[in-house]
């Protein structure tokens, strides 16, 4: 089955054929899973240094992996050709970069970059906070999260007609595309 983006394989390893604790456990960059609570010590050695594929939003810690993936996911022969039967390897357009200065990353959906934050960037948020995923506000509990959701389901949403951020006003918005949109 062929995917438009390394979040959708992924999302659809998670439904099709993880189990809860699997899901739980697996990496959003690689796949790996890392049972017994490894998963964020996996993280951080994303986070400390990692390959990433020059065709999509995938990460690996060796080139190992690398390679793997691209023949796996892209159906590229070894020496990075595609077969005669494939047309292109799958890449999906970049809509986006990430807005922490120093990192590099680009992604192809403002749910990839939500991830991608929360996983590589949210150190300095307490254990207990909260990421709002259609605005990326840090919320210090669960209980601010919920009262910072209604506020989104009752306010006029200003819209990113490019991905799918909402904000509150226009100068968040205005905001969010000139730094996450800024090279598309």
């Amino acid at each position: 089955m062929p995917f438009h983006s390394w979040m959708d394989h992924v999302t659809h390893q998670g439904i099709t054929h993880l189990s809860a604790a699997e899901r739980k456990a697996t990496c959003h960059l690689c796949l790996e899973i890392c049972p017994g609570g490894g998963l964020e010590a996996h993280l951080e050695a994303h986070h400390r240094g990692d390959v990433e594929c020059s065709l999509c939003a995938a990460h690996f810690l060796g080139v190992g992996g690398l390679a793997r993936h691209k023949e796996d996911f892209h159906r590229l022969t070894p020496d990075g050709r595609a077969p005669p039967h494939v047309h292109a390897p799958v890449r999906a357009a970049v809509v986006g970069r990430c807005t922490v200065m120093g990192c590099s990353s680009v992604f192809v959906s403002w749910k990839e970059f939500v991830l991608h934050f929360e996983a590589q960037h949210m150190k300095n948020c307490s254990a207990h906070s909260r990421l709002c995923h259609l605005c990326l506000s840090c919320l210090p509990n669960d209980e601010a999260a919920r009262l910072h959701q209604a506020k989104h389901a009752r306010s006029v949403a200003h819209c990113c007609k490019k991905c799918s951020a909402r904000f509150w006003n226009g100068k968040r918005l205005n905001a969010h595309i000139s730094h996450f949109h800024r090279m598309v």
